[in-house]
């Protein structure tokens, strides 16, 4: 059976490309969790920063982890693709759909994919990073992080919260008349 162990050098490229696409999304989201959370906190005048900012982590990680597990952790087959992408004409994948066959052809064309592969350098495989999510995720923390501080500036009364700038009337000090 062809493991992993057998593309190792490459896999490595994959497992952290995987890592970045699941922490980049994981941002994203910890991010946008912690700006509601900020917002909420604002207008109803409650938990202040640490509040936000534990949703916004809690929900980041979840994300992240979650996302590396259920779609980006590479298998076997795709770093057989990506690797034949690198000019090993489907080497790598006919190797894969044969591992099982012991005639002479096979085992041929096992040696001839494995001595094709050390020529391969881990370098060519290029990593693809999501451009559209890093751009959101940036955007997402820089809403979260203001917010966040409008929410902290809120709960030490040096801004006004949300419910005093939506009920105005409420948060009116009293005017004296001098005469």
């Amino acid at each position: 059976m062809i493991q992993k162990s057998f593309f190792q050098k490459h896999h490595k490229r994959l497992v952290l490309e995987a890592v970045l696409k699941a922490v980049i999304c994981g941002l994203l989201v910890g991010f946008l969790a912690n700006f509601l959370a900020a917002l909420a906190a604002w207008i109803f005048d409650f938990g202040g920063i640490w509040f936000a900012i534990g949703i916004g982590a809690a929900v980041g990680l979840i994300t992240g982890v979650t996302l590396y597990f259920a779609k980006f952790r590479p298998s076997v087959q795709e770093l057989a693709h990506r690797v034949d992408r690198l000019g090993l004409e489907e080497r790598m994948v006919t190797m894969l759909e044969m591992q099982q066959d012991e005639s002479y052809i096979a085992k041929i064309q096992r040696e001839d994919a494995q001595k094709h592969l050390k020529d391969v350098e881990e370098r060519k495989l290029r990593m693809r990073l999501p451009k559209l999510v890093s751009i959101m995720a940036a955007i997402a923390m820089v809403l979260g992080c203001g917010m966040t501080t409008v929410a902290g500036l809120a709960a030490e009364d040096i801004i006004d919260s949300g419910a005093e700038v939506l009920n105005p009337e409420d948060s009116m000090p009293e005017l004296l008349a001098v005469s």
